[in-house]
């Protein structure tokens, strides 16, 4: 063998040598910290852990909810809490069947969004697919006002199946389900006085529904003209404004 022949077997066997070496170390790596030889598998594992992991709620509901009550003694969290919950399915059962009926009662914003959303994916020929949808939670995250609105923010742990099809070519390119486990954010409104109002919101409740006559004070009982009962007007008058997740899916 020659001398340049010695020289280079030398770096082949020393540069096999490193690359077993390297292998060595990432295996023992990948067995310590992922329990596995493998660090590719490893690594997928914890992406699916922290996918399937419920994700932790900043609830402030027992520091807010005695102020909401005070302004509108007839409030009821439970209630609110399962309209909300019910209301977020419905957004995400529109979106995946293209369907805008599945949110009558919901705010004009969030109608609005849905429609963006499906137009969006129209225009990309595409279906997006949210299945066996699971609300963990939902918790109160801050309340406040501002400019002629009230305004409740909540969060919710949410759980769903999803994936996209390719429209006319079903499970085009292998339907891959992905069980994602997010925290969704989301807005309820009280417009509280429409000439305020810095946004445009769907104006709902504004008037007393026996004259008309607008209704500007938080937790009137009856309306100032008519004199008709507005116990239940409270309740009506919050509308379900915004439903966004923490990532993009």
């Amino acid at each position: 063998m020659s001398a340049e022949s010695l020289v280079l077997f030398l770096a082949a066997a020393v540069a096999a040598g490193l690359v077993i070496y390297a292998r060595g170390k990432i295996r023992n790596f990948s067995e310590l910290f992922f329990g596995t030889g493998d660090l590719l598998k490893g690594l997928k594992g914890v992406r699916d852990n922290a996918a399937s992991t419920v994700p932790s709620l900043s609830g402030v509901t027992s520091l807010m909810l005695p102020q909401i009550q005070k302004d509108f003694p007839e409030f009821s969290w439970p209630e609110m809490k399962a309209s909300t919950e019910n209301m977020i399915r419905a957004f995400y059962t529109a979106v995946s069947r293209k369907d805008l009926s599945y949110l009558s009662g919901a705010g004009r914003n969030l109608s609005e969004a849905a429609e963006l959303m499906i137009e969006d994916n129209n225009r990309s020929g595409i279906t997006e697919h949210f299945e066996d949808i699971i609300i963990h939670n939902t918790v109160i995250s801050d309340y406040r006002k501002e400019n002629g609105l009230c305004l409740i923010k909540m969060q919710s742990a949410i759980g769903f199946l999803h994936y996209r099809t390719v429209d006319g070519e079903e499970n085009a390119g292998g339907k891959e389900q992905t069980r994602t486990e997010t925290r969704c954010n989301s807005e309820l409104v009280y417009v509280q006085d429409l000439s305020k109002a810095g946004r445009d919101v769907s104006a709902v409740g504004l008037h007393c529904p026996n004259c008309g006559a607008p209704v500007k004070n938080l937790g009137q009982k009856t309306c100032a003209y008519c004199g008709a009962a507005l116990v239940e007007l409270n309740m009506r008058v919050w509308s379900l404004e915004s439903v966004r997740t923490d990532e993009n899916i």
